[in-house]
């Protein structure tokens, strides 16, 4: 779909999927489910910009996990997470945007005096839930 979406805006080419490739972090490595990087970064050292990760079975903890390992693996690369979760019981999709964000250090000290922290935040969070309505 995103890259219908990118061909769609004259950018069919710009975007490359990197779904199936395995990315080597500090001290393990992950797969993502989808994931793209603009055609401007051809190497295969490069992470991804945008990363997908969704579980139907996972819990939403598990995913929050993922999207961390993503922004703090990364150095900078994956520049954002969207999680979703997926409840077929509840019927529900739950939708999380991650991004790293410079935020105010809780934990600063006259011996670690730096005001502000870079760290993975959630963004945004939309619920879709219920039956849905087909249009004709």
């Amino acid at each position: 779909m995103c890259r219908e979406k990118a061909a769609g805006m004259g950018l069919g080419h710009e975007l490359r999927d990197v779904g199936g490739r395995t990315f080597q972090g500090i001290a393990s490595r992950k797969e993502p489910d989808t994931a793209f990087k603009p055609s401007s970064r051809p190497l295969e050292s490069n992470w991804p910009t945008v990363v997908f990760e969704c579980g139907v079975s996972e819990s939403l903890k598990r995913l929050t996990v993922d999207s961390r390992w993503w922004l703090d693996n990364s150095a900078g690369g994956v520049k954002i997470v969207l999680l979703f979760s997926i409840s077929k019981a509840a019927r529900s999709i739950h939708i999380e945007k991650w991004e790293m964000l410079t935020v105010q250090n809780p934990h600063a000290t006259p011996a670690n005096p730096h005001p502000f922290v870079t760290r993975p935040t959630k963004i945004h969070e939309v619920d879709i839930a219920g039956p849905v309505a087909l249009a004709p």
